[in-house]
């Protein structure tokens, strides 16, 4: 029981290192969203362009995909990181 136990805390301090990256680098990523925003609004350039989500929405597919991830869950998140963006390039802040 203990070797299970000590496995478990050692697979779950690798999940919260993991964890504690990727919110970094979704924190990092609006941060480069917000800068756009700003480059937007000084050029009267529509928060959302079309053709760039597509783009971005297939890579995501792709890079998803080739990790072994599921399309359905790779597209979920995509919805969610590009809602969130275009809500903080809409603060154009």
């Amino acid at each position: 029981m203990d070797n299970l136990r000590d496995a478990l805390e050692e697979y779950r301090a690798q999940i919260d290192d993991v964890d504690e990256q990727l919110i970094a680098y979704l924190a990092r990523r609006f941060e480069l969203s917000q800068s756009i925003g700003i480059l937007k609004l000084d050029a009267s350039v529509a928060v959302v362009q079309p053709d760039r989500a597509k783009e971005v929405q297939e890579r995501y597919i792709h890079l998803g995909t080739r990790h072994g991830l599921h399309r359905h869950f790779i597209t979920e998140l995509f919805e969610l990181i590009h809602e969130e963006s275009c809500r903080i390039q809409s603060r154009g802040e």
